[in-house]
């Protein structure tokens, strides 16, 4: 019942079995010589069904690299996130930058969080890729344009719309900076504001694992925008997100940063003794409930904050009127932002 199989001859191999000396390219004497045709045959392979093709290098952080991409089976433009090797290998699960991000954006779908399309991994180790997303974020945003009290509040919305979904799925992103934000243009005149970099993200029992295996003596954030509790390692939660979103407000209508020094030990300290320049005497025009709301968002006690972020947009929504005699918001002196 099973078809008969022709014996293989010697002849029937293809010719690159067979060659004389005076045709050998080198490449056969290395194939002849070390016999490695699997290495041969996956090199080959790889460079017909490897999806993407790796353009400019977008960005770099400490543990991964960002490049365009072409998503050469659909194509499309893509963001890819190559995470490198000595940070994956130096870090523990509880720590890693992969497994986080992996876990957490890949539960989320909404339009005001980056869109996780593929996982993967190659010779050079694992890679994300994301939505390609147009326009900058929301720090070279803040440095290059006057910001109006209307972009301010449409920004503090969509921020808590991502936060919404975020942590609707029991997940704290723990790293909310201007920079963790991208401003992408729309047909309305709007600015689109999208939330990126799970990199930090966790649930709590990942939290608790991180704070057990954490480091005393390190720090991972940036510290104008870290929670009082993420410097003194106690249990962060949704209302971590919250501060840190308070003190992305608080720039965005003042135009300078809530908790600033000049080091990082000035920064830290002000952040634990909740020591900031009062809000009205930077803008006096600024509604009292705007104020408010903002003191709300970043006091020291968790306990003190909106409890989550359904509470703090139905509080900001309440505030009809936000423009009253208020200019547009110039950014600020470079002295003064990166002081």
């Amino acid at each position: 019942p099973f078809p008969v199989t022709q014996e293989l001859k010697l002849s029937d191999l293809p010719p690159l079995a067979f060659v004389s000396d005076s045709d050998r390219s080198p490449e056969r004497e290395i194939l002849d010589d070390s016999h490695d045709w699997d290495a041969l045959i996956l090199k080959e392979i790889s460079k017909v069904t490897f999806r993407y093709e790796i353009g400019e290098k977008l960005g770099s952080g400490g543990t991964a690299d960002v490049f365009r991409a072409l998503d050469t089976r659909l194509d499309r433009p893509v963001a890819l996130k190559r995470f490198k090797a000595e940070a994956i290998e130096k870090e523990s699960p509880a720590e890693s930058d992969f497994h986080s991000e992996l876990e957490s954006v890949s539960q989320i779908n909404h339009p005001n969080v980056v869109r996780a399309f593929d996982l993967d991994d190659d010779e050079q180790g694992p890679f994300l890729v994301f939505e390609l997303l147009a326009g900058q974020n929301l720090e070279e945003y803040m440095q290059e344009s006057e910001l109006s009290p209307e972009t301010a509040r449409e920004f503090v919305l969509q921020a808590l719309e991502a936060l919404c979904a975020v942590h609707d799925r029991g997940i704290f992103h723990l790293d909310l900076k201007p920079s963790n934000f991208m401003v992408s243009p729309t047909a309305n005149g709007c600015p689109h504001f999208t939330l990126i970099d799970f990199g930090r993200a966790c649930d709590h029992s990942r939290e608790k694992e991180r704070r057990a295996a954490k480091d005393k003596k390190s720090l991972r954030g940036s510290i104008h925008y870290m929670a009082p509790e993420q410097f003194t390692q106690a249990p962060c939660d949704k209302r971590t997100d919250l501060y840190s979103l308070g003190v992305i407000a608080y720039e965005l209508f003042t135009g300078i940063r809530a908790f600033d020094g000049d080091n990082a030990v000035q920064v830290m300290s002000a952040h634990l003794t909740n020591r900031f320049e009062p809000i009205a005497e930077i803008q006096p025009q600024l509604p009292d409930g705007i104020v408010y709301w903002i003191m709300a968002m970043i006091s020291l006690d968790p306990a003190a904050r909106f409890q989550n972020a359904q509470e703090a947009m139905r509080s900001f929504l309440a505030l009809t009127d936000v423009t009253p005699n208020v200019q547009n918001i110039a950014p600020p002196s470079m002295e003064k932002r990166f002081a």
